[in-house]
């Protein structure tokens, strides 16, 4: 993960990011703005991930609740 060394964090826990054009250069500001999309990118990949692996979870867990149900136990026992 990227440290940004504009970001100015409040003894209150609350951290506010530096005007783009109080930055130094635009290089600077580029970069920033760069790494933060690619941050928002990674971001909603692990959402779409996670929201994927969720549907997968439900769907081996009704599937396993059918097999459960559909199991038939025969309980007689059988002495010769």
């Amino acid at each position: 993960m990227a440290v940004f060394p504009y970001l100015y964090c409040a003894s209150s826990g609350g951290c506010l990011i530096a005007s783009l054009t109080a930055l130094k250069s635009n290089d600077t500001a580029k970069r920033f703005v760069e790494e933060l999309n690619r941050a928002e990118d990674q971001l909603q990949a692990a959402h779409k991930q996670t929201t994927e692996l969720e549907q997968q979870k439900q769907a081996a867990v009704a599937e396993l609740n059918k097999l459960i149900a559909a199991v038939s136990f025969d309980w007689d026992v059988k002495t010769n």
